[in-house]
């Protein structure tokens, strides 16, 4: 073989490794827009509650949502329950945000939005 083609598929084989890395780092790299998924780690659920933590209600995307009064940016749970299918004065008082100890009494509190 000779120089000058050696010379070129080595040129050719340098660009393809190139563009691999290029086309890697694209999929690899996060979406921008798109929150991170947290990790399990971070994660709460109604079932790790306990009578003695004190949780917050309010609306988030136009539904009843539940956080935990030490994790106000992270809800634990996001009803099936519509803001706007409750009356009035119920609305403004969950946008205030509704403070509750324990979760019998939050239990109880969700119940009576239910159907």
């Amino acid at each position: 073989m000779s120089r000058k083609i050696k010379l070129t598929a080595a040129a050719a084989c340098l660009c393809l490794i190139a563009l691999s890395l290029t086309a890697l780092a694209v999929v690899l790299s996060p979406v921008q827009g798109i929150p991170p998924v947290p990790s399990p780690s971070q994660t709460t659920s109604l079932f790790e509650m306990s009578e003695n933590d004190e949780f917050i209600v309010t609306v988030l995307d136009g539904y009843v949502t539940v956080y935990l009064s030490g994790s106000p940016d992270t809800p634990i749970e996001k009803t099936e329950i519509r803001a706007d299918s409750l009356r009035l004065a119920d609305q403004e008082m969950l946008r205030q945000g509704v403070v509750l100890q324990g979760l019998e009494s939050l239990s109880h509190f969700l119940e009576d939005f239910g159907p």
